[in-house]
């Protein structure tokens, strides 16, 4: 066998196991990696802990993390504990953007949308209209539902 006949096989093969090495790792690798919580286990990490120069290794814990509140990137959303005695019914078929601004997780943005949405389809017939308006999710509903009324 001459060498060019030996190089080109010696490539090939090369080429061959150099893409499944890339196939395996592309599918199958992600899954083998271990998760925040499982690192958090292998080098015994606690939200408390802190490297030698006293900063603060975990900043939140999994657990703590509610993903329906940040459903919308437009508001910014500053407490979740939500004091029932401030806020008031407020008719969303009625309401101008201040009213509205008063829901909590309602910003000035969303509160424009639900006004625009309203203007150009009519009044909210049910709740679950309100999953109509760009930016409100089930996440935001499930929060204001208790907050507004249709009448």
């Amino acid at each position: 066998m001459n060498d060019k006949k030996a190089f080109k096989i010696l490539a090939s093969i090369s080429i061959i196991l150099a893409m499944i090495i890339i196939i395996f790792n592309a599918w199958v690798g992600p899954s083998l990696l271990p998760t925040h919580k499982e690192y958090k286990q292998i080098f015994k990490i606690s939200n408390n802990d802190s490297d030698d120069n006293g900063i603060k290794i975990n900043q939140f814990d999994d657990e703590d993390f509610d993903e329906d509140v940040y459903d919308n990137e437009d508001d910014d959303y500053e407490d979740d504990d939500i004091d029932d005695e401030e806020v008031e019914i407020v008719n969303i078929n009625e309401a101008d953007e201040d009213e509205l601004m008063t829901l909590p997780y309602i910003g000035e943005v969303l509160a424009g949308k639900i006004v625009d949405y309203r203007e150009n389809y009519g009044k909210f017939e049910s709740f679950e209209d309100l999953l109509e308006v760009d930016g409100i999710g089930e996440g935001i509903l499930s929060k204001i539902i208790d907050y507004i009324s249709l009448d």
